[in-house]
Order: C-alpha cells, then structure tokens, then sequence
C-alpha cells in the first residue's frame, strides 16, 4: 500500500510539474525565445520591392499596444494581405511569403501577435483572444487605405488565429493557411510526446491528465481557456474560400490536420500537399509551384470580387 502511495504521488507530481512547466512555455514567451523583428529586414524587404515601409500600431480591446509594418508596392493592385505569423516568431518570419505578395501588386500588412516581437508583452492564446486582435488589424487596414475586403495568410500558430478569425469578419474575402492545427490539446499531446517521451505513441495517454491540468492552469492564473483553441470547432462556419497547405514532413502539427480540416467544410476549402516539407518549409520546399498556387488563388478570388 505504502509503494502504491508513492508511485501515485509521484505521478501526481510529474502532472503538476509537466502541467505547469507546459502551460507557461505556451502562455508566454519570455527570454531568449522572444526575439524582435529587426527594421532592417523590413526596409531591406520594402526596398527590395520598391515598396513604401510604414511603422503601424492599434491598441487591442484590452489595452495592450499591437504593432506592425504595412508595405504597398508601386504598382498597388486595389488588394491587402495580413500576415499572421507562428508562435515564438515574428512577422520578420513571413518576408519571403510578403515579398511573393508584394510583387504581384498586394498591400501588406505584417503584424506581431499579441506577446510576441514588439508588440506588448501578455499572454498567448492561440487564437482565442489573438482573432480579436486580427479583426481590430482588419478595422484599421480598411479604413487606412479605405478597402471593403481583404485576405488573410496564416502559418502555424498563425493559421489557427486566422482560422478562428475568419467566421468574425465578413470582409475576409479569402485565407491562406499553411500548418494548421485541428485543436489545440492534439498538437499539445504531440510536442509534450516529442520533448519528454521521444514521440512515443504511447505516451498520449499519460500526457492526457497533464494536458486537463495544463487547462486548468491556464484558467486559474491567466484566465484564458486554450481548449477553446480549435479550428476543426469553427471551421465549418466560413463561407468564404480557403487554402488549406500542408507539409508531408511536418513533425510539429500532424500531417492529417490538412484532411480533416477539409472533410469538415468541403464545399469552402481546397488542399494543397507539399511533399517533403517539414514544419513551415512549404514555401521553400515548393518553389515556383507553390508561388503560383497561393497567388492564383487570391488572384481568381480578386477577380471574382471585382466581377461581383
């Protein structure tokens, strides 16, 4: 009796300590892992394009300062992109994806998530309060260069706030987003799995009781519910086309998310599989085919608009 004591205390302890541990590594990016994108990258990407370069900022429902750059090239096409980026990075993370934009004549506006780059420090949802702030971004880019529409690219983390934006917005004419999660507790299950049991399948069923205590955690000290964190729950409420990629290789957000993302809303999604890539590696895995696949696809919906 005494050693079954000991063991289930241990055990209560690995959950405590795990749940924890987890939960303020997702809630909040402190130290080395919170870089700040470099103005250089910005002019350098803006010169490159011949673009115009403006230091952008809103304040978000609950105070906090959310900034950003808003590029528009010379040879402006009436059309803007918002550029949601991934956890831990920066919009500096998404140049190469703005400069493909910019160079077929789209208006972008690259933001730092909430807790991330040189926005405000606060804790980090995964969507949950971030959609709020892309919505208040779409607020602001509209008036700013007086658009009715606009279109969103995700990745990432970032693909889960836009897919968790898009029912909020009518104007969202079309989404981009590469490496989206269905919810929040199996792409958790999956890093917990990779960096405390070397991704052992096995392991998602003691990773469970961490990840309830982890919500918990999360509700009692920061007062935000991740498990709210699901695109797979909002998903089939968008009426507007999406671009659902995903990399074969993606050791990061399982592979399948693409699939059952798509079963769920069939008539508004379409897929786009990039072999062989890895976790953000889809644009530079896929090349010419993939710059011709992502700009065609808000180009045809430009110019259904346009028809409209």
């Amino acid at each position: 009796m005494t050693a079954a004591l000991v063991i289930l205390g241990a055990f209560v302890v690995l959950i405590l300590v795990l749940g924890t541990r987890a939960s303020e590594s997702a809630l909040q990016v402190r130290g080395a892992r919170r870089e700040r994108p470099a103005q250089s990258d910005g002019e350098a990407l803006a010169d490159s394009v011949g673009a115009g370069l403006e230091d952008v900022s809103i304040v978000s429902n609950d105070g906090m300062t959310l900034r950003g750059w808003l590029l528009i090239p010379p040879q402006w096409n009436g059309a803007a992109v918002i550029f949601i980026h991934g956890f831990t990075d920066t919009r500096a993370y998404l140049i190469e994806q703005a400069r493909m934009f910019l160079g077929e004549g789209y208006a972008s506006l690259m933001i730092d998530n909430r807790g991330h780059g040189a926005s405000d420090d606060a804790v980090v949802t995964f969507g949950v309060r971030e959609r709020f702030d892309v919505k208040q971004w779409g607020d602001w880019l509209c008036a700013r260069l007086g658009l009715e529409n606009y279109f969103l690219f995700g990745q990432s983390m970032g693909a889960v706030i836009g897919m968790m934006t898009v029912p909020l917005d009518t104007r969202i004419a079309g989404y981009v987003s590469e490496a989206c999660y269905t919810h929040f507790a199996k792409a958790a299950l999956r890093r917990l799995a990779d960096g405390h049991f070397f991704g052992q399948q096995w392991a998602a069923s003691i990773l469970r009781p961490v990840l309830a205590y982890g919500y918990l955690y999360g509700r009692l000290r920061y007062g935000t519910d991740l498990s709210e964190s699901a695109p797979e729950a909002v998903i089939g409420a968008i009426t507007v086309p999406v671009l659902l990629i995903h990399g074969t290789e993606d050791q990061t957000i399982p592979f399948d998310s693409i699939h059952t993302l798509h079963a769920l809303n069939p008539k508004w999604t379409e897929t786009y599989v990039v072999e062989g890539a890895r976790h953000t590696e889809c644009m530079s895995k896929g090349g010419e085919a993939y710059r011709q696949r992502v700009t065609r696809f808000l180009a045809r919906l430009r110019t259904a608009r346009a028809r409209a």
